[in-house]
């Protein structure tokens, strides 16, 4: 299944864009980025092991 492939790549995205505004000092966006990137990997996790579209 390619959606929780899609899913992953773009938490990291958001996760790297997390750390630059973290070490930029720019921590409401810092904490935004990490928590979409988190939901975005639990989503896919949540796919891949279940099947079930969330």
């Amino acid at each position: 299944m390619k959606l929780p492939d899609e899913w992953v790549e773009k938490a990291d995205f958001l996760i790297k864009d997390a750390e630059r505004h973290l070490e930029e000092g720019v921590y409401w966006i810092t904490c935004f980025e990490a928590q979409q990137a988190a939901e975005l990997y639990l989503k896919a996790l949540h796919l891949a092991l279940t099947e079930l579209h969330p």
